[in-house]
């Protein structure tokens, strides 16, 4: 093994990402627009179901899009992910801010 290999570990793939995402619960929810942010949803949680992955808030599904059409990115504070994918709900594409909830341990 080279020393390039203990130094640079693969990357998760982008599925293996989004199923980590599952049960995550979720204190609010920014939807980026071209000419500003709006907050869509607050108290909810990310469920993964049938390769769908599905965004609840307050009851009402807020996204929902195929894992293979849909890219998660986490933020740099750690405290959140971004969603880049097709809405199946709204025919859109559209990238989502989610910021987890803060448990304190």
């Amino acid at each position: 093994m080279s020393i390039f290999g203990t130094l640079f570990k693969k990357k998760p793939s982008n599925q293996d990402f989004c199923k980590k995402l599952d049960n995550r619960k979720l204190q609010y929810v920014i939807e980026r627009l071209p000419d500003g942010e709006i907050v869509v949803g607050k108290s909810g949680y990310i469920n993964i179901k049938n390769s769908e992955m599905i965004i609840f808030c307050e009851g009402k599904t807020i996204f929902r899009s195929d894992i293979n059409k849909t890219e998660c990115a986490d933020l740099m504070s750690l405290a959140g992910v971004i969603i880049n994918g097709f809405d199946i709900e709204t025919q859109l594409q559209r990238t989502l801010v989610a910021y987890y909830l803060y448990y304190r341990k």
